[in-house]
C-alpha cells in the first residue's frame, strides 16, 4: 500500500522519475546525488566557457569591423571610421614598443570643398582587382617627387588625411625602419620592415 501510494503522489506531482527514490540504498541516494551536483557544476562551466567565448568574438569582431587591430606588439596603419569614395579619410600611423622612421610623400594634395589641400602620403594604396593587388596612383603628381622622413616615438601616432576615388577593396602598406631616428628617409637599399592594414572595402 506505501508502495501504491508513493507511485499515485509521483505521477500526480508531474515528476515519475523521484518515484522509488526512498526505496533506494542510502549509498545509491547519496551516489546519485553527487552525480546530479557533479552534471551542475559541468553545465554551469560550459555556460560560462561559452559566454567567455562569445565576449572575446564579439571583441574581436569590432576591432575588425573599425578596420583597427588589436596588436600592439608591432607598428600599426589604422583605417580611422568609416571610408567612402571622394570623402577625405584618416590613416593613422602607430608605433609599438620601438621608434620607428618612415617616409612620407610630400607633393600630395587632396580635394576638398574649401579648395586642394596638403596631404603627405606614408603608405603605399593598392587595390584589388580580380585576385591581383595593383597600386593605386591617383591624387599622386607625375613629376616632381620629393619625401621627408617623419619619427614617431614609441606608443605614439601621427594621423595622415586620405582621399580614394573608386569604390572597391583597399589596403594600405607601410615600409619603416625601428631604432634610432633619422633626419633623412631610410635607405630603400637597406633592409627594412613592413606592415599591411587590413583590407578595408571603400563604398560609393
Amino acid at each position: 500500500m506505501r508502495a501504491s501510494a508513493t507511485l499515485r503522489r509521483g505521477i500526480a506531482s508531474g515528476h515519475p522519475e523521484t518515484v522509488g527514490l526512498p526505496f533506494l540504498p542510502k549509498r545509491c541516494r547519496r551516489a546519485r546525488t553527487r552525480r546530479r551536483k557533479k552534471l551542475t557544476r559541468i553545465f554551469a562551466t560550459v555556460e560560462t566557457c561559452q559566454i567567455n567565448n562569445l565576449l572575446v568574438l564579439l571583441f574581436c569582431l569590432l576591432g575588425t569591423a573599425s578596420g583597427i587591430s588589436q596588436d600592439h606588439r608591432h607598428p600599426r596603419v589604422e583605417i580611422v571610421g568609416e571610408v567612402r569614395a571622394k570623402v577625405p579619410f584618416v590613416v593613422r600611423i602607430a608605433a609599438a614598443e620601438k621608434l620607428i622612421t618612415f617616409c612620407q610623400r610630400l607633393n600630395v594634395s587632396i580635394p576638398t570643398p574649401s579648395g586642394r589641400e596638403d596631404a603627405p602620403r606614408p603608405v603605399k594604396v593598392e587595390f584589388l582587382s580580380g585576385r591581383r593587388w595593383f597600386v593605386d596612383r591617383s591624387n599622386l603628381p607625375d613629376i616632381g617627387v620629393a619625401f621627408s622622413a617623419v619619427s614617431l616615438e614609441p606608443h605614439e601616432h601621427r594621423d595622415f588625411r586620405l582621399i580614394l576615388e573608386l569604390p572597391g577593396d583597399y589596403r594600405f602598406t607601410l615600409r619603416y625602419r625601428e631604432g634610432d631616428e633619422a633626419t633623412t628617409c631610410p635607405d630603400p637599399q637597406k633592409r627594412q620592415k613592413k606592415v599591411v592594414s587590413q583590407i578595408i572595402h571603400v563604398r560609393e
